[in-house]
């Protein structure tokens, strides 16, 4: 799932989310994958 979606599934922006991930990446690291799209790539959706 993209953040767009949570995004729009939560009602908050996707810089919110980005945000939150950087701040505790130390709490999600492990089991949890995460990847962030190049520009081109978000383009394409």
């Amino acid at each position: 799932m993209l953040a767009v979606d949570l995004a729009e599934i939560y009602g908050y922006e996707t810089k919110n989310d980005n945000r939150q991930i950087k701040n505790n990446i130390r709490k999600i690291e492990g089991d949890a994958f995460r990847f962030q799209l190049s520009k081109d790539e978000r383009l394409q959706f």
